[in-house]
């Protein structure tokens, strides 16, 4: 029964070895009983902790930058949007588009433009 319990605590320690820990996974395997019965999980743990609010860290930094790439990226096609409602407002007066309009609206009318453009 102890063995299976020393066992699983090296299998344990194997899986959440945290990186520049001071033993690798090989090491670990093969420590005696008493070894493992004198493994120090205070400080492994703790090395363990640091490594993963590093890597959490990492991944909410990522992401942040990832969110602030795309909160430009969709500044920039509403003001493209503008833009080209303004235009199409001074090709054509009487078309039936507010020159502020940054959506949808002006992607159908620019794409219908393009088509009749193309057909004559």
């Amino acid at each position: 029964m102890s063995h299976g319990i020393f066992y699983h605590h090296r299998t344990c320690l194997r899986y959440f070895l945290p990186p520049s820990w001071i033993m690798d996974k090989e090491r670990i395997g093969q420590m005696s009983i008493e070894d493992l019965g004198n493994f120090p999980l205070d400080d492994f743990f703790d090395h363990y902790e640091r490594g993963l609010r590093k890597l959490v860290s990492n991944f909410q930094s990522q992401a942040d930058a990832k969110q602030k790439e795309a909160d430009s990226t969709k500044a920039k096609l509403s003001n493209v949007r503008k833009l080209i409602s303004k235009l199409l407002k001074s090709i054509n007066e009487e078309m039936d588009i507010d020159p502020e309009a940054g959506g949808d609206e002006v992607d159908e009318l620019l794409a219908e433009c393009v088509r009749q453009a193309t057909q004559d």
